[in-house]
């Protein structure tokens, strides 16, 4: 796992003489430290524009490989951006904004993506953006603090690639091989998405193509992994009856978990598919503790006529914001 700018020469230095795991902590501590110091020199302004020029040239200073990544990720793995859906740059846990407005912007804007909020335009519609890219990119400068600790810890522990028995730095901020919004692209999108559907079917090509992403998730065998999906199903009254199916897919790590994968024990993938667009898309993806996936499965919450909602920050336009309650099918199914 590679540690950006100015900070690379004394973390590395610190790594030689430490054991692994204090190893794992010095480069949490190095993106705690650039999160910390973008943070800091966006007091300075209230103004977005004028943060987002803070933050650049913050991150200019202290981690070009950064901003590096993104940009060349936005422009290599432009299919990918199409299988992500919408997020909530807002934690309702902690009641909190998770990515700086400023950063978030910047990472849009590099990235070549719209910017928050576009084609919305309703109260706090400010908050919503690209999940791919505020997912990866974004939460690894959050200084939000969860009841689970940092956004960013999914990225620079190796929990997801030592539970899959990929090579070292795969699922990391700045990857040897491919980009960290690519490789998590096709790890959990091919997934997420092997149904045979013909929107499965589309989206998996694009997933197969992926040249930005690293040849370890690319040529992975995924039939040889096996889980639980939590289907919720619900239908849109319209002109044009709309379908949407939430999907929350648990996969246990087939070669590692307990100490070796920080307590972690399988990957939660969320994603949707819904009727009204081309293609499935992804939400989010994070390493679940034992017991958290038996819960979400429990027989006494499946059926017909139950609420539904959108979780981990999604956000479906006529679902995420309906005036009324939803309800619709929940079911598990085992692959």
């Amino acid at each position: 796992m590679r540690i950006p700018g100015v900070l690379l020469s004394t973390f590395v230095l610190l790594s030689l003489s430490c054991a692994h795991e204090n190893d794992l902590q010095k480069e949490d501590l190095g993106w705690e430290a650039i999160a910390k110091s973008v943070d800091q020199a966006l007091k300075s302004s209230d103004s977005p524009a004028t943060g987002k020029q803070l933050a650049r040239t913050e991150l200019e200073r202290l981690a070009p490989e950064y901003l590096e990544s993104i940009k060349r990720e936005g422009i290599v793995s432009n299919r990918l951006k199409k299988l992500w859906g919408r997020s909530i740059n807002f934690d309702e846990g902690a009641k909190a904004i998770i990515v700086p407005a400023p950063v978030l912007d910047l990472v849009l804007e590099t990235a070549g993506l719209p910017p928050r909020g576009a084609g919305l335009s309703f109260p706090d519609s400010d908050r919503i953006a690209h999940a791919g890219f505020e997912h990866t990119y974004g939460y690894l400068l959050s200084n939000l603090v969860t009841p689970y600790g940092y956004k960013r810890q999914r990225w620079v522990r190796p929990d997801i690639e030592r539970g899959f028995g990929l090579p070292d730095g795969t699922i990391a901020p700045l990857p040897k091989d491919g980009g960290l919004f690519a490789n998590i692209s096709v790890l959990a999108g091919s997934i997420a998405f092997r149904g045979t559907g013909t929107s499965d079917s589309q989206a998996f090509e694009i997933l197969q193509l992926a040249e930005g992403a690293s040849p370890a998730v690319r040529h992975y065998d995924y039939s040889a992994l096996h889980g639980r999906r939590l289907t919720e199903t619900l239908t849109l009254a319209g002109a044009v009856p709309r379908t949407v199916e939430i999907r929350t897919d648990f996969v246990p790590f087939p070669k590692a978990s307990g100490e070796a994968t920080g307590g972690n024990s399988e990957l939660l993938i969320y994603s949707l598919l819904d009727s009204a667009e081309k293609y499935p898309t992804l939400i989010s993806a994070f390493p679940i503790a034992p017991g958290f996936s038996d819960g979400a499965t429990a027989s006494k919450d499946l059926g017909e006529n139950l609420p539904i909602k959108t979780r981990y920050n999604a956000y479906v336009s006529g679902v995420t914001d309906s005036s009324v309650k939803l309800t619709g099918k929940r079911s598990v199914s085992i692959f």
